[in-house]
This record gives structure tokens, sequence and C-alpha cells, in this order.
């Protein structure tokens, strides 16, 4: 099972950066990680935007998307200062 697990996310996700590849290298499979996980994010959004029928239950998603966001603007922060340092 873990195997078939394993190369579906192979699949979706491509092959994960080995253990000693360089950091830019694994910063920017995290940043295609996050990229592709966008339409799953933002179906599960407009799920419970649908269902949760107080407005104030919304909190809990837009709280998840602020997140989401403050992650991967923080991600794409490290990919520039380490490709900055590459570069030199």
């Amino acid at each position: 099972m873990r195997g078939r697990l394993a190369s579906a996310g192979y699949c979706i996700l491509g092959q994960p950066p080995a253990p000693g590849a360089p950091k830019i290298a694994r910063l920017l499979w995290l940043r295609q990680y996050y990229l592709r996980m966008i339409p799953l994010q933002v179906l599960a959004y407009v799920l419970a935007v649908i269902f949760l029928p107080n407005p104030w239950a919304w909190a809990v998603p837009a709280a998840g998307a602020f997140l989401w966001l403050q992650g991967f603007a923080s991600l794409s922060v490290r990919i520039r200062r380490e490709g900055r340092r590459g570069d030199h």
C-alpha cells in the first residue's frame, strides 16, 4: 500500500529531491507542492462556504487561506534569497 501511495504522489508532485540535494532544489519542490494543491484547497474552501450556515464559521477557511498565502509568500522570499546566494 505504501509503495502505491508513494508512486501516486510522485506522479502528481514529481520525485522529491534527494536528502543531500541543494537547499534551492528542496525549496523549489516545496513550491511545486504548494501550487499543485491549489485546486483541492479551492474546492475545500468552496464547499466550506456552501455548507457552513453561519458566516462566523467562515473564519476557519479564511484563516486557512491566509496561512496558505503567508506560507507561500515566505517560501517565495526564501527561494529568492537562496537564488541570490547562489549567484555570487
